[in-house]
């Protein structure tokens, strides 16, 4: 059985290679590049919020696909491992060597792949970063066509001046939220369990068969409230897109 066990550890830490912490293509590539395109495809010599807005949802399409094939790869290792786990106990219980042996076989492949391809890790970092694009993606709806023109008009050249510089700002902390979902799946390094955890998980299913079955500025001016709400939202916009890239 243990000999089993070794085989299962063999090819479980070769399968991972297909599945490392690695962030895509897709993932790697500057946010600014993004907007570039949609400007581009806008035939415009320069980006705008909308530019700014097509770039942030593209990108967040991309975050999702990867989220999902994440989530599928965490919950694929779990259900080998469970389903593993499964068949060792009835065979331990029925007292049949082969269905024992090939349960831990599975049930070790799957563990161990997990443990080492981190998997769980890969969909909590790649779930954070979701929440932070779309709290922004959130922020720059607001900033609607109507809510631009009242601000245009409203005289009140902090909250012009914030709306100019929105398409920068938020680049920037995009930028920043892509940074940190980066530098989160490079800071995983590789491992495969530890020996004491090997001979506890070994142990777990050899001689405990029966109990792992049971297993989100004050009013300055008698503006119009619609235009007031305007210049609050504004003002406050740099400032949200901040919180966004904080999120956990």
């Amino acid at each position: 059985m243990k000999r089993i066990f070794l085989v299962a550890i063999s090819l479980a830490v070769v399968g991972c290679a297909r599945y490392q912490p690695i962030p895509t293509i897709a993932e790697h590539k500057p946010f600014h590049e993004y907007v570039t395109e949609a400007m581009i495809a806008d035939n415009k010599s320069s980006h705008e919020l909308r530019h700014v807005s097509t770039a942030l949802a593209t990108y967040s399409t991309l975050i999702v696909s990867s989220l999902r094939e994440r989530a599928s790869r965490a919950w694929g290792a779990s259900n080998v491992t469970t389903a593993g786990g499964v068949g060792a106990v009835l065979g331990g219980l029925a007292d049949q060597t082969g269905l024992l042996n090939t349960g831990l076989f599975t049930s070790g492949a799957g563990y161990i792949l997990s443990s080492r391809a981190k998997f769980d890790q890969q969909v909590d970092v790649t779930l954070v970063t979701y929440r932070k694009l779309s709290c922004v993606g959130d922020q720059v709806g607001r900033l609607t066509p109507l809510v631009q023109r009242l601000v245009r008009t409203s005289g009140d050249q902090v909250a012009i001046d914030a709306l100019a510089s929105a398409p920068d700002d938020t680049v920037h902390y995009v930028g920043q939220i892509q940074d940190k979902h980066l530098i989160s799946f490079y800071s995983m390094k590789p491992s495969v369990p530890t020996k004491e955890e090997l001979i506890d998980y070994f142990a777990r299913f050899t001689t405990v068969q029966a109990s792992a079955a049971a297993a989100v500025a004050g009013r300055r001016s008698p503006l119009p409230p619609e235009t007031e709400a305007a210049v609050k939202m504004m003002k406050s916009f740099a400032v949200e897109l901040e919180e966004c890239s904080k999120l956990i």
